[in-house]
């Protein structure tokens, strides 16, 4: 039984085209991990909850696990490698 929580929450902002495409992804990996929870926020309507966690710049994806940040990816980065990462972690739990 999985007593870990993993979190993926995606920053982005409307007017951002790779923004978009992620979330899109993000969405149908999701689909295969339901124990997992994504988030998206929106910078553009949630720029305090951004700047909360120093996000800076869309796209930005943060991986807490238990509630303490353990992967931030920001700008031009694989989301392939990232969500394997994340399939690591959730191996292990």
């Amino acid at each position: 039984m999985n007593t870990h929580q993993i979190d993926i929450t995606l920053f982005s902002s409307e007017s951002c085209p790779p923004c978009q495409a992620l979330k899109h992804r993000l969405s149908l990996w999701h689909q295969d991990h339901k124990n997992l929870l994504v988030h998206f926020i929106s910078i553009d309507e949630k720029k305090d909850v951004a700047a909360k966690y120093g996000v800076l710049s869309a796209p930005t994806i943060i991986v807490f696990i238990d509630g303490q940040e353990a992967i931030r990816a920001a700008g031009y980065f694989s989301l392939d490698e990232l969500l394997q990462k994340v399939e690591r972690y959730e191996s292990l739990f």
